[in-house]
């Protein structure tokens, strides 16, 4: 008691996370955001990392103080791992961390015929799900699904049986 009166410190509710960011996958120059919610006696203050480097809002990074984290046209050193550290006047709580994978686009490598066989391979990212097509009129918009490879390592493969139809186009593309 001081000068007949008793100070009481304000209740308050330490920060909590009521919504935890989630891994990523984008491709290189795309767009990516993470997320999160908290509860707690306001202000919340927010400050989002990358591998426990504290993020600053620069041309490419918007939002590293606020609970959406903005990164336009992802580059390959974007990749890894983000979280998020909220806090108030009464503590402090970090979310769970959110991997970003960037994914560059495949660039074929290698085509090698064998009889009635084409054999192909391109760049890949180890685990990525990539879908091979095909078309026979590049002026066209349509194109046929071949098969759907799933890269073990940096460079996958794919072959396709050759007959005497018209010539053939192919692409990959990477499934997210």
């Amino acid at each position: 008691m001081t000068n007949g009166f008793t100070y009481v410190a304000p209740a308050g509710v330490p920060p909590s996370l009521a919504l935890q960011p989630t891994n990523q996958v984008v491709g290189l120059a795309a767009g990516a955001a993470f997320a999160a919610m908290a509860a707690g006696t306001p202000p919340l203050s927010y400050q989002w990392q990358l591998d426990g480097t504290n993020l600053v809002d620069n041309g490419h990074v918007f939002g590293s103080s606020s609970n959406l984290l903005c990164i336009g046209s992802a580059t390959l050193s974007d990749a890894g791992v983000y979280q998020v550290v909220i806090t108030n006047g009464f503590g402090s709580a970090t979310s769970a961390t959110a991997t970003l994978t960037v994914v560059a686009p495949p660039r074929f490598g290698a085509m090698v015929q064998t009889g009635g066989a084409l054999t192909f391979s391109w760049s890949a990212t180890t685990g990525q799900p990539y879908q091979v097509q095909y078309s026979t009129d590049l002026s066209q918009a349509n194109w046929t699904d071949l098969i759907i490879v799933t890269a073990t390592n940096s460079t996958a493969t794919a072959s396709d049986v050759l007959d005497s139809s018209a010539q053939r186009f192919y692409r990959t593309i990477w499934l997210p």
